[in-house]
């Protein structure tokens, strides 16, 4: 049930997760602890530790921290929204983009045909899709809300935000100005 409560049926889980808060067992104390803290499970400290399943059914280590700034969309088959802030991304990108950013998409089609049909939309191959699907750890990890959404990662691997702006709402600007105070 807590791996629910963003789900379509999220207002059930959270019905039974208020009346479950004070109970003693292992899984709703250390519920409890996150949510005083605001500390989830597997957030980008964990990043690194996770793998991608890639086009090709490989597994590819999730580590970003390649020395430069990514920029990751989250979007799924189907959501045209997605597919407008894909193409401003990737014209953004292609255009203006700096040889210290990289960009990707995560998939979070839940069918793999969903995931074929995302996969489709690449303008050519060299583009970076990875399909996290409908896991919970990773919706947990990521802290995916909806579709679509940024994640930016830092040179560094650590995520520094899961929620930037979408590019059509001032994320390059942003970006800018996380780089500069980086430094």
């Amino acid at each position: 049930m807590w791996l629910g409560m963003d789900g379509s049926w999220g207002r059930w889980a959270r019905a039974w997760w208020d009346l479950r808060w004070t109970d003693e067992c292992e899984v709703a104390q250390f519920r409890r602890q996150s949510e005083r803290a605001k500390n989830y499970v597997l957030t980008s400290q964990a990043w690194g530790d996770e793998r991608w399943l890639l086009p090709n059914d490989e597994l590819a280590t999730a580590w970003a921290g390649d020395g430069k700034w990514c920029v990751w969309l989250v979007t799924r088959s189907g959501s045209t929204a997605g597919l407008r802030e894909w193409a401003i991304l990737r014209n953004w990108m292609d255009t203006q983009g700096t040889k210290d950013m990289s960009w990707g998409i995560l998939s979070v089609d839940d069918s793999e045909e969903g995931w074929s049909s995302t996969l489709a939309q690449r303008s050519n191959v060299r583009e970076r899709l990875r399909w996290v699907g409908r896991s919970p750890s990773w919706w947990d990890r990521l802290d995916i809300t909806g579709v679509p959404q940024i994640i930016v990662v830092r040179p560094d691997g650590a995520i520094q935000t899961h929620h930037a702006p979408l590019p059509s709402e001032g994320l390059f600007a942003q970006i800018k100005r996380w780089k500069l105070t980086s430094k």
